[in-house]
């Protein structure tokens, strides 16, 4: 089995629902909701660990998560591979449009970049490394009890 054929990535609650789910799966993606796993806004670092547990690259448009002390330590302790959108308000099409295109640049990413990791994907799919292993882990030991 490929890395293409078990990559599953795991939409957070702020991604506007299933509609972008289903133009994921239509486009071939694996995709796993928050909502079919936790209750509607759970906490982030409640879900972090057990979705970095199961292997699946999370999706969010939560871009404070590097910057929120008690988040990047979650992401960091569930050895986490996450990708923040940074795509300010485009309008639902072009962001559907820019997630799907950006899916093999992210796979590609997450093949070549060890957990923990945040990077942003931006417009038009450009997929940039934000906060590495090596960050994230010296957040954990600043930080974590």
């Amino acid at each position: 089995m490929s890395q293409e054929e078990t990559t599953v990535f795991f939409l957070d609650e702020n991604l506007l629902g299933k509609q972008i789910a289903e133009s994921l799966k239509a486009s071939g993606v694996r995709v796993e909701m928050l909502s079919d796993h936790f209750p509607k806004q759970t906490p982030d670092v409640e879900w972090l660990a057990e979705v970095g547990r199961r292997g699946w690259l999370v999706l969010s448009r939560d871009t404070s998560v590097g910057i929120n002390i008690p988040e990047a330590i979650q992401v960091a302790q569930g050895n986490v591979k996450m990708f923040a959108l940074v795509m300010g308000n485009a309008p639902r099409a072009e962001l559907m449009r820019d997630i799907v295109n950006a899916i093999p640049k992210m796979e590609r990413f997450a093949q070549s970049h060890p957990a923990p990791f945040i990077a942003k994907v931006y417009p038009l799919g450009k997929v940039k490394k934000w906060q590495d292993r090596n960050k994230l882990m010296k957040t954990l030991r600043q930080f974590a009890p």
